[in-house]
């Protein structure tokens, strides 16, 4: 996999090269997306009275990126397209991180001291269950992967092995971690971070309250929380080791049972709750992004509660008849209405009924396709949408 390389471009240059983009009327705004954290990348520039561009396939007003203009990256494919590119403006930048690659990433937080999920770069039968068959790599190419498949016997672990090659995938494409139990809580660090000037950092924590799947879902339903056990310190501690610069999203994985906080993987990019700092946080994400820092707060504070739920999702259910996921859906938003917390919708309804109108259409187009793989077991196989 490709590392982001240490180029001519600093940290600091880059930045101030993001800021003088920002204010010119020929630098264009582009993101690579058209989902939920592009939707709010698009309201966070509108508030500063500017434009986002979608370069997504089907639209043309983006054109190629030209030198001087500002992008904004959801995946790890686009970022790793465009980072040898000198003359485009956007973050992270020259830093000691391996683009989309988990194995290296554990590696690396091995060597670091940190804890992380027990795991193997091979594919050997593991000694605990549940097991997790996990993609080393977000995306092949064109083509994201599947998340993972979770495994409770040999058996189901040897079939999972053998879907592999069926899916036209490698074995070297992904590693084996313990799986810990479903009631484990995902945590994340996440905002801006600034490893050659800690006093721009904005960051807070959340937590995946509900998850669309039960195992290897997204976070459908997010809260602000306070920091549980030291993982503010923790994540400044490992970004600054990587010289880190721009937005990012860190994950920690709580397992009840030992009380520990595992470091599960980082996202070097727009992720996909960061709307809450656009209207819980005075839009301070985008503003440290384009390097417009005056007037805005130094750190978020952490007593403002709020909570972000995702309309797709929920929208999602209500056409799947899943009732228990409407209903606590529902209930989780009634009761944080109830608290006086602040509820955030994500994206709006227009954004929301078209983006799941092309979801089904694509599923009913590669319908056949999709059941002549045979799946690890009915509900434990999780595939990214």
């Amino acid at each position: 996999m490709s590392r982001i390389r240490q180029n001519s471009i600093t940290a600091i240059e880059a930045t101030h090269r993001i800021q003088k983009s920002s204010m010119s009327q020929d630098s264009r705004h582009i993101v690579f997306s058209d989902y939920v954290n592009a939707w709010s990348i698009r309201r966070g520039l509108k508030q500063l009275g500017k434009r986002l561009h979608h370069a997504v396939p089907g639209d043309t007003t983006a054109g190629v990126p030209r030198a001087g203009d500002v992008l904004y990256f959801t995946d790890e494919r686009s970022l790793q397209q465009f980072l040898p590119r000198n003359e485009l403006q956007f973050l992270p930048r020259s830093s000691g991180l391996v683009i989309d690659d988990k194995l290296w990433f554990y590696d690396w937080l091995s060597a670091f001291g940190e804890q992380t999920i027990p795991y193997s770069g091979d594919l050997n039968s593991p000694r605990v269950w549940p097991a997790l068959i996990k993609a080393r790599h977000s995306w092949k190419g064109d083509r994201k992967l599947p998340r993972g498949f979770v495994c409770h016997t040999t058996l189901e672990f040897q079939h999972a092995r053998q879907q592999l090659p069926r899916l036209g995938l490698s074995e070297s494409d992904f590693c084996t971690q313990q799986f810990l139990p479903s009631c484990s809580f995902v945590y994340s660090v996440c905002g801006h971070f600034d490893s050659q000037d800690n006093q721009r950092n904005a960051i807070l924590v959340t937590r995946k309250t509900l998850t669309c799947d039960q195992d290897l879902g997204t976070g459908a339903v997010v809260d602000t929380v306070a920091d549980p056990q030291d993982l503010l310190r923790r994540t400044a501690r490992i970004l600054n080791a990587l010289r880190y610069q721009g937005p990012f999203e860190l994950e920690f994985l709580h397992d009840p049972n030992t009380q520990t906080y595992y470091v599960l993987e980082l996202n070097p990019r727009f992720w996909m709750q960061h709307g809450i700092f656009i209207d819980g946080f005075e839009n301070i994400l985008i503003k440290r992004y384009l390097g417009i820092d005056d007037g805005v707060p130094q750190k978020p504070q952490p007593d403002q509660a709020i909570c972000w739920l995702c309309r797709v999702d929920l929208v999602t259910a209500v056409l799947k008849c899943d009732y228990r996921l409407v209903s606590r859906f529902v209930g989780l938003w009634w009761n944080r209405r109830r608290r006086g917390v602040r509820c955030l919708w994500c994206p709006d309804w227009r954004t929301t009924i078209r983006y799941v109108f092309r979801i089904c259409r694509q599923k009913l187009r590669h319908r056949q396709a999709d059941a002549a793989v045979t799946p690890v077991t009915d509900s434990e196989i999780a595939a990214a949408a």
